[in-house]
């Protein structure tokens, strides 16, 4: 349901193809930040929860991350003539 709802809504603010290609990368993955809390207050493993978060985010946000500057990279390299 969430990806859907951030589909939706990236179409409505209609930002650039990356930006909603990250957002529903992250709204589709199965480990939410809130698991943390939740396996601390029901006495679970809350540092395997951590990091299982930590790791899951650092492998979908680092490539998304180095692909967005290699876009902004062009991007400059197109206004500013040096490309």
């Amino acid at each position: 349901m969430m990806p859907g709802l951030t589909l939706i809504f990236c179409l409505c603010l209609a930002p650039d193809p990356l930006s909603t290609a990250m957002a529903m990368l992250c709204m589709a993955l199965p480990t939410a930040a809130t698991s943390y809390v939740i396996a601390r207050v029901m006495v679970g493993d809350a540092p395997l929860m951590a990091a299982m978060t930590s790791t899951k985010h650092f492998f979908i946000a680092w490539p998304a991350g180095v692909a967005a500057a290699a876009e902004a990279r062009d991007r400059t390299r197109l206004i500013t003539g040096l490309g």
